[in-house]
């Protein structure tokens, strides 16, 4: 939490409203590519003998839950780059506004994971 108030204390609105499409652009191809991937492949390529009691449909939420779990990047890595090298300009504010957003929808997709589970499952889960 700390680390994401951090990162977030680094933006600036003023800056950023100019670069908010191309922003939430890279956020939602970089979250769609990243998810489909490594849900579909981790679905994919998990041997049944990985889940012998689970369903199709309780495989699916947990590579959904894995690709979730991928999109999440540490901002803490993206600001001590910047720090170390006392980078400024557009290219760090939308590299690190495309960081902070990301960290929101992964909390955002993990709570609809957590809701469809519940609903696969008849409320089970949890």
């Amino acid at each position: 939490a700390c680390i994401a108030l951090t990162a977030g204390s680094e933006l600036h609105l003023a800056e950023l409203r100019p670069q908010l499409r191309p922003i939430l652009s890279l956020v939602f191809s970089i979250t769609l590519a990243t998810f489909l991937s490594i849900a579909s492949a981790f679905h994919l390529l998990a041997p049944p003998a990985a889940f012998p009691a689970a369903s199709p449909a309780a495989r699916a939420a947990v590579a959904a839950l894995a690709g979730t779990l991928m999109v999440a990047r540490s901002p803490a890595s993206a600001m001590a780059v910047v720090a170390e090298t006392g980078a400024k300009g557009a290219f760090v504010a939308t590299t690190m506004a495309v960081i902070v957003v990301k960290d929101v929808v992964v909390v955002v997709l993990f709570a609809v994971n957590v809701a469809v589970v519940r609903g696969l499952e008849g409320g089970a889960a949890g």
